[in-house]
């Protein structure tokens, strides 16, 4: 018994794999959802499977239904564990059309159009709108008087394939109103423009300086600082049609910046003017009211109006002191100090246009991370300053407030909040703010 088991043994080791003569598809280009068939002859074989699928198969041929492009491979297996195997790929496209466009897709009545297309195999024949069109060609130039849908129709060995692409036929845009709500308006205040239009997608309106892209609204409010001509531009895709109108500005000019520090209260910090402020630009220190013995960053927001009082470009700046010590510099605007490990704290002061903090002085100072060695968090003592901010006149903004943080007569506080980090742990606590206005 032994000796037969072993003799066994060696002639399943001597047998050779499976004959595989054939493996063939009847197409191997289809459509999405078309089906085909796997055909096959070997010999030898006890088992035989086709990868992905169907799997393990009889006969000598299977119907499969790729929804994309796959490859089968077909395993042959005979009684000793030996295998062959033998691939074949079936192409799936989603149709004969590649692609069919319109350049371009908007016209006026009579405009050219050119309509272009891309096959994925070649046309027996093709039609646009039941118009037959060369089987090689893929361009065709309309002019249509109105909207239209053209669709493609192309004949193939995969059968009839269609695609379709609208086209609209409109007119340039016309501005047929534009006016200003207030016509003259006194200095420092605002006005609405508002308009009306035909045909028009966007709108854009310019001071001569500055351009205001507003979309699709039809109304900007503005507030000129003198005598200004704006300008409306309507636009779509043919074209564009513009209009303008004039706001005259009435009132004095500004000539002083005062501001009126906030009364004793308890607050954490104050912002209280500096004797070094002159009428043409005010000089404003945040100092601490109380003993903040481990601090490493502070945020505050303060509205204000920036038309009136900002930097000579428009802004403002701040000169760190506690965090940073005494020679810090003075930043402006929107300047960062990113240099890691620097004894001068990361610093954003940002005094925004437009968005959700619009008209909103925004600063926010941070001990940066540095290593063992690097500057501990600043310790204040009751009078201490941690910044200063400088606010320059701008004259032609007119007489106006600023900003204050005077409490009303219904309200003890004034609302205003400042997040400090103190000893690791954030902490939100009310600050005193007071009035800063320009004088005529």
């Amino acid at each position: 018994m032994k000796r037969v088991l072993v003799l066994a043994a060696l002639c399943g080791a001597c047998g050779g794999a499976p004959s595989i003569h054939s493996f063939t598809v009847d197409r191997d280009r289809i459509l999405r959802g078309d089906s085909v068939t796997l055909s096959w002859n070997v010999e030898g074989a006890r088992k035989i499977e086709i990868d992905p699928q169907p799997g393990t198969v009889t006969g000598s041929s299977a119907t499969v239904s790729p929804q994309a492009t796959t490859s089968y491979v077909l395993h042959a297996t005979n009684s000793h564990g030996s295998t062959a195997s033998q691939a074949v790929q079936v192409n799936v496209v989603q149709s004969a059309i590649s692609s069919f466009a319109a350049f371009p897709d908007e016209v006026e009545a009579g405009g050219a159009v050119e309509l272009r297309w891309k096959l994925a195999i070649p046309a027996t024949s093709s039609s646009v709108n039941g118009t037959a069109v060369a089987p090689a060609q893929t361009t065709l130039r309309t002019n249509p008087q109105g909207d239209t849908t053209y669709v493609l129709t192309v004949q193939s060995a995969l059968g009839s394939s269609t695609a379709s692409v609208r086209v609209r036929v409109g007119a340039r845009p016309l501005v047929t109103s534009f006016t200003a709500d207030l016509p003259s308006v006194p200095r420092g205040t605002s006005t609405f423009l508002r308009w009306t239009a035909s045909f028009a997608r966007t709108f854009t309106v310019t001071d001569g300086t500055t351009t205001f892209a507003v979309g699709s609204l039809h109304s900007l409010r503005v507030r000129p600082l003198h005598a200004t001509t704006y300008t409306l531009t309507a636009t779509n895709v043919l074209g564009n049609s513009t209009a303008n109108t004039a706001v005259t500005v009435s009132g004095a000019l500004s000539t002083a910046l005062a501001y009126t520090d906030p009364l004793a209260g308890d607050e954490a910090l104050r912002l209280v003017a500096d004797p070094t402020s002159t009428p043409a630009q005010a000089v404003l220190k945040l100092v601490a009211t109380a003993a903040l013995p481990s601090l490493s960053a502070i945020a505050l927001n303060l509205p204000l109006d920036g038309t009136v009082a900002g930097s000579r470009d428009g802004s403002a700046r701040v000169s760190l002191h506690a965090l940073a010590g005494s020679n810090a510099p003075e930043l402006g605007v929107g300047k960062l100090d990113p240099v890691t490990g620097s004894p001068t704290p990361a610093v954003a002061l940002v005094l925004s246009a437009a968005g959700p903090l619009a008209g909103t002085l925004a600063l926010g100072i941070a001990q940066k991370p540095t290593s063992i060695g690097g500057p501990a968090d600043a310790a204040l003592a009751p009078g201490d300053a941690i910044a200063t901010f400088k606010l320059d006149l701008v004259p032609e903004g007119g007489v106006g407030v600023v900003f204050d943080g005077s409490p009303g007569l219904l309200t003890p506080g004034n609302g205003f909040r400042v997040r400090l980090r103190a000893a690791g742990h954030d902490v939100v606590l009310p600050v005193a703010i007071g009035r800063l206005e320009t004088l005529p």
